[in-house]
C-alpha cells in the first residue's frame, strides 16, 4: 500500500476559469464551490472543457469530480496544461505519449481521483519544434516532424548542417546567475554515426560574450539515446542568461535528427516535459480539464453493406456472425481476387486534434486487418492479439466477447478531409496483395472520435451521434498532500460500500409489514502517527484548516488503486495534533464520505 493523498488545494478556486459552455443556471463557477447540489452543465452535445488561467506558474497531480453523471453519459475528463493556444495531458510520458493513464472513464458515476507524475522543470521553450523562431539557426535547416520520435510519434526533426564551421542550433536564453547549476538534456540520433558539440554558454543582454563557456562533443549513433550535461555557473559579472547550442566545429556537413530539448536547475536529468510557448517551471500558467464525451462521428456503425461504406476491392456478407453484444450482427469483409488495398472507408472532414478509430474484430479465414487513415495506420492480428506495424499513429487492441478484439489507432491529425479505413490483409505491413476472392475477417461496430482513445462504443445509423456529458458538481485539480505514513491496521476501505441500514417495520399487532432503507454515506478515520513536526506545522494543519470549513478529496492506496477515492467532510469538531512518541506526532481525523455521488 502506498501512502495516501488528499485533494484539498483547488486551483479554481484561484484563478480564472471559463467554460466552452453553459446550459441556463449551470454555471462553471459550481464545481469549484465545494457543493454537490449544484452542477456545472454544459449547454451542447460533444467534448467540453473548463479552462484555468494564472499570472505565476502553478502545479497539480490531481484531479477529482464528484456528483457526476459522466459515467452514465460514457463520458471521459483529462487534465492538461499548456500555453493558452496549445495544451499537453499531465500524465504524459515517453511510454504513454497521450497520457492515456490520467483518463478518467467511470464506468458509474464514482468519484474521480487520479495521481499522475509530479512534474519537473523544463525552461526550455518549444522543446520538440527546433523550426520554431525560439531557436535561431545559423547554416542549419530544420525538417519538422518527420521522424518518430522516443515516444513513438511522428514529432522528432530533421537538422542538416552545411559544411561550414560553427554551423548551430541555439536556444532562447534562459536566467542565470552565478552558482546557478543546470542540467541540459536532449534526444539525438543519426541515419549514420557522427559528432555534434553540445555548448552552455553565457551572456549578458547580447550576443553569449562567453563570461561562460563549456563545450563537449558527444558521439551520436543511429538510435536513439538520450543526452546530458551538466553545469555550475561561476565568474559572471554582467551575463544574465544561459544558451544552448547544437553545434559544429570541422565544417563538415552531416546531418541529425533531434527531439525531446530539456533545461532545467539540477545536478541530473528529470523526467523529459513536453513544452511549447512557455516553460513549465514546476508548474504551468494555463491549464484545461478536457471532458470528452461518447460519440461515434461514423454513420452505419454495424451496417457495412450500407452505401455509406465506400470502396469496390471487397464484399459483405451481412449479419453473418455473433457480435460482442450477443446479436447477429457481425458482418464479414471479404477480400476480392484482384490485386491492390481490400477494404472500406468512410469521409470525414476534423479540426487539428487527436482523434481514435475503432472497430471490433474477429479472425476468419484472414488473421490480419488495417485501419486508419492512408498516412496514419496499424496492423492487427485478430487471432493472437498482436498489434503489428504502427504508422504515425499508436496502435491497442483488447480482448472482447465472442471472439472479437477492439482494435484501435490513435492519431494526432491537422484540420483536414480524410478517408478512414477498415482493411483486411495478408500479414503484418502488407498493404496491397493479390486476394482469393474468399478470405475474410469478421467486423462490427465502426467507431471515430475526436479523443485520445477508443471511449464507450455508439452505435450509429443515418447520422453520427454526440452526447451531451452530463454535470458535475464538483472539480478540483491542484497538488496534492501525501502524508507521511500509511493507513493503520483496522482501516476500512470507503470503496467496499457505504454504510446502509436496512429498518424493519413493524405493526401494532407484530406484523411484519416492510423495511426502509437508511443511507450513511461511508465514514472511517484518517489516522496518522510517528509524523514529524516539520510536516505537522508545514502541510497538515494548512489541510485541518481546510477541512474545518470545506470537503477535500481522500485516496487511500493511490499507487495501487488511484482510480479510487472518497468525497469527504470532517465529521464534528476536529482534535489538534499532540505528540504521541519522543519527537513524533499523530492525528486522528473522523470523516463521512461519497463514493458514488
Amino acid at each position: 500500500m502506498s501512502k495516501p493523498r488528499i485533494g484539498y488545494t483547488n486551483l479554481l478556486e484561484t484563478g480564472t476559469v471559463t467554460a466552452s459552455s453553459e446550459a441556463t443556471g449551470f454555471d462553471v463557477e459550481n464545481v469549484f464551490d465545494w457543493l454537490l447540489y449544484d452542477w456545472w452543465k454544459p449547454n451542447a452535445a460533444g467534448n467540453a472543457e473548463i479552462n484555468c488561467s494564472f499570472s505565476t506558474y502553478k502545479n497539480a497531480d490531481y484531479l477529482a469530480i464528484a456528483g457526476h453523471t459522466l459515467g452514465e453519459n460514457g463520458a471521459r475528463a483529462q487534465l492538461f496544461y499548456g500555453d493558452g493556444t496549445d495544451y499537453i495531458p499531465l500524465g504524459r510520458t515517453l511510454a504513454d505519449p497521450y497520457g492515456l493513464s490520467s483518463i478518467f472513464a467511470p464506468t458509474t458515476n464514482r468519484v474521480g481521483y487520479m495521481q499522475m507524475p509530479v512534474l519537473g522543470q523544463n525552461l526550455l521553450t518549444y522543446s520538440e519544434d527546433f523550426s520554431n523562431a525560439a531557436w535561431s539557426k545559423s547554416s542549419v535547416t530544420i525538417t519538422a516532424d518527420t521522424i518518430a520520435a522516443p515516444d513513438g510519434t511522428t514529432t522528432a526533426d530533421v537538422l542538416t548542417y552545411a559544411a561550414v564551421s560553427s554551423a548551430n542550433v541555439r536556444s532562447a536564453g534562459v536566467s542565470a546567475a552565478n552558482g546557478d547549476m543546470f542540467t541540459f538534456s536532449i534526444y539525438l540520433k543519426a541515419a549514420s554515426a557522427t559528432n555534434v558539440n553540445i555548448q552552455m554558454v553565457t551572456a549578458g543582454g547580447g550576443a553569449p560574450d562567453s563570461e561562460f563557456n563549456s563545450e563537449e562533443t558527444v558521439s551520436i549513433g543511429t538510435t536513439w539515446q538520450r543526452f546530458t550535461k551538466t553545469v555550475t555557473l561561476s565568474g559572471l559579472s554582467t551575463d544574465n542568461a544561459i544558451y544552448i547550442y547544437l553545434v559544429t566545429r570541422d565544417s563538415v556537413a552531416r546531418t541529425i535528427h533531434a527531439w525531446g530539448a530539456q533545461l532545467e536547475e539540477s545536478a541530473t536529468a528529470g523526467t523529459y516535459i513536453k513544452t511549447i510557448a512557455d516553460p513549465f517551471d514546476n508548474g504551468a500558467k494555463y491549464w484545461k480539464v478536457k471532458f470528452y464525451a461518447k460519440q461515434n462521428l461514423l454513420t452505419y456503425s454495424e451496417q457495412f453493406d450500407n452505401a455509406a461504406w465506400l470502396g469496390s476491392t471487397f464484399s459483405i456478407a451481412a449479419n453473418s456472425a455473433t457480435a460482442p453484444d450477443g446479436t447477429t450482427t457481425a458482418d464479414s469483409l471479404i477480400e476480392d481476387s484482384g490485386s491492390g488495398q481490400k477494404g472500406t472507408y468512410q469521409s470525414y472532414t476534423y479540426a487539428t486534434a487527436d482523434h481514435t478509430l475503432s472497430v471490433y474484430a474477429k479472425a476468419g479465414t484472414r488473421d490480419w486487418i488495417r485501419i486508419g487513415t492512408g498516412t496514419n495506420h496499424a496492423w492487427f492480428n485478430v487471432s493472437t492479439g498482436v498489434v503489428g506495424t504502427e504508422v504515425l499513429c499508436t496502435g491497442s487492441m483488447v480482448l472482447d466477447s465472442n471472439g472479437f478484439y477492439r482494435c484501435s489507432v490513435t492519431m494526432s491529425l491537422t484540420a483536414g478531409t480524410d478517408n478512414f479505413y477498415i482493411f483486411i490483409a495478408n500479414g503484418d505491413n502488407v498493404t496491397a496483395y493479390t486476394g482469393d476472392g474468399a478470405s475474410l475477417v469478421y467486423i462490427w461496430g465502426a467507431q471515430l472520435e475526436n479523443a485520445p482513445s477508443a471511449g464507450a462504443y455508439q452505435v450509429t445509423t443515418t447520422a453520427a451521434v454526440s452526447n451531451n456529458i452530463g454535470y458535475a458538481g464538483v472539480v478540483s485539480f491542484g497538488a496534492s498532500l501525501e502524508l507521511e505514513n500509511g493507513m493503520m491496521p483496522g482501516f476500512k476501505p470507503p470503496i467496499f460500500g457505504n454504510e446502509d441500514e436496512y429498518i424493519n417495520s413493524i405493526s401494532d399487532n407484530g406484523a411484519f409489514i416492510g423495511r426502509s432503507l437508511v443511507r450513511y454515506g461511508v465514514s472511517f478515520d484518517i489516522k496518522q502517527s510517528f509524523m514529524e513536526p516539520s510536516f505537522i506545522r508545514a502541510s497538515y494543519i494548512p489541510f485541518l484548516e481546510h477541512a474545518q470549513a470545506k470537503p477535500f478529496f481522500f485516496s487511500w492506496d493511490n499507487a495501487d488503486y488511484n482510480n479510487e477515492a472518497a468525497f469527504c467532510w470532517a465529521d464534528g469538531k476536529i482534535d489538534i495534533p499532540g505528540y504521541s512518541h519522543t519527537n513524533y506526532m499523530e492525528h486522528t481525523l473522523k470523516v463521512n464520505g461519497r463514493i458514488i455521488t
